[in-house]
Parts: C-alpha cells; sequence; structure tokens
C-alpha cells in the first residue's frame, strides 16, 4: 500500500541520493580511484586481484566490502523501528553518517586508505535505511 509522504520527505530522499553520489566521486577522484557505493565492482576487483595474487590490494577490496557490510549492520541496528517512522532513530543514522563522511574526508587529506573504510560504512548506513512512512 503506497502513501501520500510529505513533501519534505521527497526533497530529503533526493538529498541522500545526491549525497550518496558525492560520497563516490569522493572515492573515485581520492588517489586509489575506488568505487566505495558499486560493491558489484569493488567485488570484481577483488576477484580479480586474487586471480592475479595481489593479497595486499584483494585484501584492501575485501576491507571496503567489509566496511559497507558494517554500515548496513549498523542502519538495521540504529533504525529498528518495527513501524518505520521517522523520528530519533534516524536522526542518528544521519548523524552517524554525517561523522563517519566527515572522518573519511580527514582521512583521504591525509592521504588514509582508511577514507575509503569509513567512505564505505557511511554509504553502506545510508543504503540500508528503510523509506520511512508518514507519520500519523
Amino acid at each position: 500500500m503506497i502513501e501520500q509522504l510529505p513533501r519534505w520527505v521527497w526533497w530529503a530522499g533526493g538529498l541522500l541520493a545526491f549525497s550518496a553520489g558525492l560520497m563516490n566521486v569522493v572515492g573515485l577522484l581520492s588517489f586509489g580511484t575506488e568505487a566505495v557505493t558499486h560493491l558489484t565492482g569493488t567485488t570484481t576487483l577483488f576477484a580479480g586481484h586474487v586471480s592475479h595474487a595481489r593479497w595486499q590490494a584483494a585484501l584492501h577490496m575485501a576491507a571496503i566490502f567489509g566496511a559497507f557490510f558494517t554500515g548496513a549492520v549498523a542502519s538495521g541496528w540504529l533504525i529498528r523501528n518495527e513501524h518505520l517512522q521517522l523520528g530519533h532513530r534516524y536522526t542518528a543514522a544521519l548523524l552517524l553518517e554525517t561523522g563517519l563522511a566527515l572522518a573519511a574526508l580527514a582521512a583521504f587529506l591525509q592521504h588514509q586508505p582508511a577514507g575509503y573504510y569509513l567512505l564505505a560504512s557511511a554509504v553502506g548506513l545510508q543504503n540500508a535505511m528503510p523509506v520511512p512512512t508518514a507519520e500519523r
């Protein structure tokens, strides 16, 4: 059953999609050029590195995947309301996502690979957020 959501929810959803795109651009334009939002590509790169015995690069890809998965699990843990209504749980998840993205920025500015893992966690957290229903 589809409910009519308030206009601000549509704008917020668009803003979240825009921010996810920005996070991926940051990953692509940083020093290692890995996409952190496309796990199919990350998995393919992982397999390619394993097949050529590039273990350090394979471990890096596995860590990106693991960080994304950890962010998704954190989202499920934070937003565990069976009614999925907008509220404090979404606020906590979005604040955690923002903190992870800012920490990733600091790591990227220092040319630290941890930036990829922090950013992948933020994206995993955002991608796993369920769509809320309108409050009544």
